[in-house]
Order: C-alpha cells, then sequence, then structure tokens
C-alpha cells in the first residue's frame, strides 16, 4: 500500500493521531474500572467514534480532523461531569492522587485537541486549495507514518500504563514498578519526538519490559489473570494496549532502519 508506506504528517496531524490512539486505550480502561466499582455507564460511543475516525486520521481525511474538532468540547465536559452523575468523589479533590492524577492528565492534554485539529484541518484545506490550483503542497511533513506509530505507543505506554497503576492502587496493589514504566516513557517521549535514533531502540525494549511486567502483574498480587476476562470491559484495554504497544515496537524498528 503507497499510503502506508509514503504518508507523512505536520506536527499538528501527527499529536491528533498519537493521542486518539491513546484515548481509546484511556476511555475503555476508564469505562472498564467504572463497571469494575459498580458504575455501569452506557458512554462507549466515544470509544466507537474515535476507531471509526482513526483510519481516517491516519488517511489525512480533512473531515475526520473537524469533526474530532467538534466532539472535543462535550467529550472534555462529560469527564469533568461524569463523576457526579455516578455520585462519586469528584476527581479534582484529589482523593485517590495517582488514579486522578491520570485524570487530570488527560483532559488536559485532550483539551490541546481543539487547538490541534483546527491547525491540521486548515493545513489539509490549504493542501486541496493548493492541488487545485495546481500548486505546491504547503503543508511542511515533520513525521512518517513509522515514526508517528512509534510516538504514539510510548505515549500509550505512558498514559495507560499510569492508569493501570492509579487503578492497582486503588485495589490495594500498590507495586512501583509501575511508576518507573510510567516515568521513563514520559522521558523517552521527547527523544522520540526529536527523532534521536538511539530512542526508537529504548522504545523497544521498554515496551517489552512493560508488556512483561503488566502480565506476570496478577500473578504478583493473587489477582485473576487477565485474560480470563471476568470484568470484560476493563481488560480488553489491556488486549488494545498490547495490540499497540506490539505493533509500536515494529514502528520504532521500521523508524530505526529510517533514521541509519
Amino acid at each position: 500500500m503507497i499510503f502506508l508506506s509514503e504518508a507523512v504528517y505536520t506536527k499538528s496531524q501527527a499529536a491528533i493521531i498519537v493521542m486518539t490512539i491513546g484515548l481509546i486505550n484511556a476511555v475503555t480502561m476508564g469505562h472498564g474500572y467504572a463497571w469494575l466499582r459498580g458504575f455501569a455507564s452506557p458512554f462507549y460511543m466515544w470509544i466507537m467514534i474515535w476507531i471509526v475516525l482513526l483510519p481516517l486520521l491516519i488517511r489525512q481525511i480533512k473531515l475526520a480532523y473537524l469533526v474530532n474538532l467538534v466532539i472535543q468540547v462535550p467529550y472534555l465536559i462529560w469527564v469533568v461531569i461524569y463523576p457526579a452523575i455516578l455520585g462519586s468523589n469528584k476527581w479534582y479533590l484529589l482523593t485517590a492522587p495517582v488514579y486522578h492524577l491520570w485524570y487530570y492528565i488527560i483532559p488536559v492534554l485532550s483539551s490541546f485537541f481543539i487547538y490541534w485539529s483546527y491547525k491540521s484541518f486548515k493545513q489539509l484545506e490549504a493542501r486541496d486549495i493548493a492541488h487545485e490550483l495546481g500548486k505546491r503542497e504547503r503543508m511542511v511533513p515533520s513525521f512518517t507514518l513509522n515514526q508517528v506509530g512509534a510516538l504514539a505507543a510510548i505515549y500509550n505506554i505512558a498514559a495507560t500504563v499510569h492508569g493501570m497503576y492509579g487503578t492497582s492502587i486503588q485495589f490495594g496493589f500498590d507495586h512501583f514498578f509501575y511508576a518507573i514504566i510510567v516515568i521513563s516513557a514520559w522521558i523517552l517521549i521527547p527523544f522520540i519526538v526529536k527523532l534521536i535514533k538511539p530512542a526508537f531502540i529504548a522504545g523497544i525494549i521498554l515496551s517489552v519490559i512493560a508488556m512483561i511486567y503488566i502480565a506476570i502483574f496478577p500473578s504478583l498480587t493473587g489477582m485473576e489473570p487477565w485474560y480470563i476476562y471476568a470484568p470484560r470491559l476493563y481488560n480488553f484495554a489491556y488486549v488494545i494496549f498490547y495490540s499497540i504497544t506490539i505493533l509500536g515496537m515494529y514502528f520504532c524498528y521500521e523508524t530505526y532502519k529510517e533514521l541509519r
């Protein structure tokens, strides 16, 4: 497929794709956690919307970026009022610091979606107008698809493992190694963005460590193995996490080869 091997993205477009992948995983885990705590919710629509939008964003469909811009406003409002709907403690009271810090990070970063989506839409609009006039593209490409995929995987480790750490504490299992993985991923992200070649090898190593630790974590705590799928939606977040991380290892390797 030509588009897979030759697609290039501006910084704004790359940011939108990366965070959309992270949001799919994060919202799945958030819904699953609410279900485990006894707060069943019908708001799976956000997950479904982003799953539909993701391939369109990757293919640089202009309308997809506009839709992403529009849905961010109700999404952010929903995140803020969701605890009150359940009658549970407000997340901003930090009654559960690690878990609620994750709750802070997700909407704060998501708020940038509005700007990045608008900027991406305008970039693609200018590109289309330039094509119609027979001129050269005005977009300034910054990342290849492989580089975006590698960044998305490391960002997903940083964001999702933070949520896993918070939920494990909520259920009485405080394992410090989760925090090491999260901090390592956030430290690695700027090097990935700067396309520092050794960072992609470090990304592969971190991905392997994260997957192994998360796989053995239930046996360390005596919890029911996640692969039994007892709490279905929450555990499906693990499936998404592993899928993104494995694919991200491939993208890290391909990017490493691109930079040689």
